[in-house]
C-alpha cells in the first residue's frame, strides 16, 4: 500500500531544497561586495544592489513554498478516512478470533493490525479492498494468549491509498474450555438509562458477563462520552454533568470491544415544575402528602444542594443545632430547610452512596415506622419498586413495601 507519508516528504523536500537554494544565492551576492577592490566599485555596487533585491523578491517566494507545502499537508490529513468504530474480538475456535467493525462511510477498504503475545509492535496481517468488507477470521493463534488489534480505514485518492486514523485497541484470547479466563459477553446490572440534575455526579455499577466458571482476560473498562458539554464519564464509572441541559450517550467498552450504551438526561430535575399523584400518596401516609404540597420549594431546594454529593450522609437536629454524620456537604440557604424539615416536621434527611436524597417521613400517628420521598437519578421505566409513586421525574414516594 503506497502511504501517502511518502507525498508529504518529497514536497517537503523540495520546499526545504528551494529555501536553501534561496538563502545560498543570497550569501553569495551578500559576500562578493565584501571581496570587490577599489577598481572594482562598480560591480560590487551592482552586485549589493542584486542582493537587496534578492533579499525581496527571492525570500518571500522561498516563505510561499513553504506555506503552500503546509497547505497541501493539511489537505492530506482532511482527505483521510475516518477512524472506524464498534471494533469487537470474539472467540471462533481455540486457535482463531473473530474481528468485527462497523462500515464506515466514504472509504475504500480496511488495514488490520495484530500484536501478540510478547510483542511490542503491531503489525499489519490484512488488507481488505471494499467499505462492506467489515469482518476477518485471525486462525493460527495459540490457545489462551492474548492478542491485541487495531484497525484503520483507507481511501484512495488520484491513484493513491491514504491512510486513516486508528480504531480503538481490543484484547481477546482464544480460550479452550478448560481455561481459567474467558472474553467479556456482556453486561449485568447497568440501566439503560439515567437521569441527572444539572451538576449532578453518578458512579455506575457494572457486572461482567462472563461464559460460566470463568473469570475476565481483563477487567478494564474504557468510558466515554458522545457529547462531553453534557456529561463527563471517566475512570470508575463516575459519569458527571456539566450544568448544560441536553441528552448524551454513555459508552461502557470491555477489553474485547463489547460495549453497552447509557443514555443520558441532563435537566434541572431537582427543580420540578410541580409534585403530582399527591392524593395516592396521602392514602398511605398524610403527613408526606402534607410536606409535598407545603414544602416543595424546601424539598427542592435542599435536592439541588445535595444533587452533587455522592457519599453517605446524614442530617439530625439536637440542641438548636444540626449535625450530620458522613462527610459534610456545602448546604448554604438549604441549611435552614433542612432544620425547618426535622424540627418542625418529624422528617430525616440523607443521602445514601447510591445517589438518592431521601426525605424519610414519619406519620401523624406512628413514631416508629417512616416511609421515603425520594429525589433519584433515574426516572420512568428503570424503577420498578413494587409500592413506589412517582411524583415527579426522577421524584417518587415509596411505601413501606417499596423497600427502597
Amino acid at each position: 500500500m503506497n502511504n501517502v507519508k511518502s507525498i508529504k516528504t518529497q514536497r517537503v523536500f523540495l520546499s526545504i531544497l528551494t529555501v536553501f537554494l534561496s538563502l545560498a544565492v543570497l550569501s553569495l551576492y551578500a559576500f562578493v561586495p565584501s571581496m570587490a577592490s577599489g577598481s572594482n566599485k562598480a560591480y560590487a555596487s551592482t552586485a549589493a544592489t542584486f542582493s537587496s533585491t534578492a533579499k525581496t523578491a527571492i525570500a518571500p517566494t522561498a516563505k510561499a513554498a513553504i506555506a503552500s507545502a503546509a497547505k497541501d499537508a493539511a489537505a492530506v490529513d482532511k482527505t483521510a478516512a475516518p477512524a472506524p468504530s464498534g471494533l469487537m474480538a470474539q472467540k471462533a475456535s481455540a486457535t482463531s478470533l473473530k474481528l468485527t467493525w462497523k462500515k464506515a462511510t466514504g472509504v475504500s477498504g480496511y488495514a488490520v493490525y495484530q500484536k501478540g503475545p510478547k510483542e511490542t509492535k503491531y503489525k499489519r496481517i490484512k488488507t481488505l479492498a471494499g467499505a462492506g468488507r467489515t469482518a476477518l477470521t485471525v486462525k493460527k493463534l495459540k490457545t489462551n494468549r492474548v492478542y491485541w488489534f487495531k484497525i484503520r480505514a483507507y481511501k484512495s485518492v488520484n491513484g493513491q491509498n491514504r491512510n486513516g486514523a486508528y480504531s480503538y485497541t481490543v484484547s481477546a484470547t482464544p480460550f479452550s474450555k478448560d481455561a481459567k479466563k474467558a472474553n467479556v459477553t456482556g453486561f449485568k446490572g447497568v440501566y439503560t438509562s439515567r437521569c441527572l440534575g444539572l451538576k449532578a455526579v453518578h458512579k455506575v455499577k457494572v457486572k461482567l458477563a462472563l461464559p460460566k466458571g470463568k473469570k475476565a482476560a481483563s477487567k478494564a473498562l474504557a468510558w466515554s462520552s458522545s457529547d462531553k458539554s453534557i456529561v463527563k464519564a471517566s475512570k470508575g464509572g463516575w459519569i458527571t454533568a456539566q450544568g448544560k441541559p441536553g441528552k448524551a450517550k454513555v459508552y461502557i467498552r470491555a477489553h474485547d470491544g463489547m460495549t453497552k450504551t447509557l443514555n443520558v438526561s441532563v435537566a434541572d430535575y431537582a427543580n420540578p415544575a410541580r409534585f403530582y399523584n399527591i392524593a395516592l400518596v396521602r392514602k398511605h401516609n398524610e403527613r408526606a402528602a402534607d410536606i409535598l404540597t407545603n414544602y416543595k420549594s424546601d424539598l427542592c431546594g435542599i435536592a439541588s444542594a445535595l444533587d452533587s454529593h455522592r457519599t453517605d450522609l446524614s442530617y439530625y437536629y439536637e440542641n438548636n443545632e444540626l449535625g450530620f454524620l458522613g462527610k459534610e456537604a456545602k448546604l448554604g440557604p438549604a441549611k435552614d430547610m433542612i432544620i425547618n424539615l426535622i424540627k418542625n416536621e418529624k422528617v430525616t434527611v440523607g443521602v445514601d452512596y447510591g445517589g438518592m436524597v431521601g426525605f424519610g417521613v414519619f406519620p401523624y400517628d406512628n413514631d416508629l415506622f417512616s416511609s421515603d420521598i425520594i429525589y433519584t437519578d433515574f426516572n420512568g421505566k428503570d424503577n420498578k419498586a413494587k409500592g413506589s409513586i412517582k411524583i415527579a421525574p426522577c421524584w417518587y414516594y415509596n411505601t413501606p413495601e417499596a423497600g427502597l
